[in-house]
């Protein structure tokens, strides 16, 4: 991972009109009663270009996780600087570690690359689900995002400039 260019924030520190968008450390309850802390700590992304640059894991730039999310208000999609959750790089990993798991071993890169994978993008969600609940990695960084979520591990800040 490229975390060179990662600036981490403090979104309590942020301008108001984010601070209220992305609540920083609220607690949020699901519809299932669930509670859980929303996100404190946030990666400053300055731009597309950096976006693209950031690899997070070998096969995802941080550009396509900030892409799939199409619920954010107009303001977090549409103006920079974006801010991500710091645990971004726990989703890449695990999405990276899914892929991994996908995919048949091989010792072959070439037979690797046009290899199909064990699971058909036909089966249910749920049966996807169900496989990759049953990884070792999942339960790792499923209790390491409830910890990064929690505030008890903090990341480094770097002081505004």
């Amino acid at each position: 991972m490229s975390t060179k260019i990662l600036r981490a924030v403090d979104g309590v520190r942020l301008p108001n009109e984010y601070r209220v968008l992305l609540r920083p450390g609220e607690i949020e309850t699901d519809v299932s009663g669930t509670v859980h802390r929303l996100p404190r700590f946030f990666y400053e992304i300055a731009g597309w270009q950096e976006a693209h640059e950031i690899r997070l894991v070998p096969h995802f730039t941080l550009a396509e996780l900030m892409l799939v999310d199409c619920r954010e208000v107009q303001l977090l999609l549409s103006r920079f600087p974006h801010y991500v959750p710091c645990s971004i790089v726990l989703l890449a990993r695990l999405l990276e570690d899914f892929r991994r798991e996908l995919m048949p071993r091989s010792s072959s890169a070439q037979t690797a690359a046009t290899a199909r994978p064990r699971i058909r993008l036909a089966d249910p969600f749920p049966a996807l689900l169900a496989i990759l609940k049953q990884s070792p990695i999942f339960l790792a960084l499923e209790n390491s995002s409830q910890v990064l979520m929690s505030g008890i591990n903090k990341p480094a800040l770097t002081e505004p400039q």
